[in-house]
């Protein structure tokens, strides 16, 4: 039985001190446009599972399209880079997004065209660009030069400023390989998942997780020992403490119990994340017992 605190924590976005960070200097990458007249991008890079998306999420949540006096006003533009990728595709997906009718009809020109009179008829302040690794191809794995080349020109011609979301390492070698391109880019910046030094971080988290009543622990670990025990299970990523979660949120309610115990976490570990991840199931051991899970 699904219940609806697993969904709400599933959904749920739990800002933290690097999060709110990173939406701060997407916030001044507006501003610094504005202010200058130029375009100041930033590139978010990080592994699969460290919250990029959420971040995005977070940010535009307030800032949805809407109808002024002047016709649709469209603050973030935001869409997934298509795969495979070609210059005309991606005018394409950029044009249905922002609601362009004939957007797969006319010339490479033309298409170009209508994107920056749209993109500055609808005052969109910022065009996030989610899985921008995928300008990169999987079978030569280069970049493609005439994709990034055509979206140097659409910064410049729009003075709009891009975010671009993708995958550690792989982000960085778009910009890298157009130099034209990287100086669009000022703003670099790497989510990480919660470290060993950031054990205080993500106490606050999970705490903030169980303050908003999406979930309760029961006391047979100190919360010392359940964040690290937690932190060892999931590499401290948050889309593996989530997924742990939401699993344990699951089997305490199959199982009718009050509370998420270290058997529940040891059950939602082997299930969902012993199969991927290269670590010993911390919430096995006793509590006296000294964890070592490398």
């Amino acid at each position: 039985m699904i219940t609806d605190a697993t969904t709400r924590i599933s959904k749920s976005i739990i800002p933290y001190p690097r999060f709110e960070e990173l939406v701060r200097e997407i916030e001044q990458c507006i501003e610094l446009s504005k202010a200058t007249g130029e375009p100041h991008c930033m590139l978010l890079d990080g592994e699969t599972g460290t919250g990029k998306s959420t971040v995005i999420k977070y940010f535009v949540r307030e800032n949805k399209r809407y109808e002024a006096s002047t016709g649709i006003v469209i603050p973030h533009l935001i869409l997934t880079t298509p795969s495979p990728v070609t210059v005309k595709g991606m005018a394409s997906v950029m044009l249905e997004k922002i609601g362009d009718p004939a957007y797969d009809r006319g010339s490479q020109t033309s298409m170009n065209a209508r994107l920056v009179n749209l993109i500055k008829e609808c005052n969109v302040e910022m065009v996030i660009l989610d899985e921008i690794q995928h300008l990169i191809r999987s079978d030569t794995d280069k970049v493609l030069n005439d994709v990034s080349d055509w979206l140097k020109v659409l910064i410049k011609e729009t003075g709009v400023p891009f975010l671009i979301v993708g995958i550690k390492g792989k982000a960085k070698r778009i910009l890298q390989a157009n130099s034209q391109l990287e100086r669009l880019f000022p703003v670099r910046e790497t989510l990480k998942p919660f470290g060993i030094q950031d054990l205080d971080s993500l106490s606050n988290f999970i705490l903030t997780i169980e303050q908003n009543g999406l979930i309760k622990f029961s006391d047979d670990l100190s919360r010392q020992e359940l964040v690290h025990r937690i932190y060892c299970a999931t590499c401290g990523t948050v889309g593996h403490i989530k997924s742990l979660l939401v699993y344990a949120s699951f089997l305490q309610q199959e199982q009718n119990l009050t509370e998420i115990t270290p058997s529940l976490l040891s059950q939602a570990f082997i299930k969902r994340l012993s199969t991927h991840l290269n670590v010993k199931n911390p919430f096995e051991y006793p509590r006296t017992k000294e964890i070592n899970i490398f």
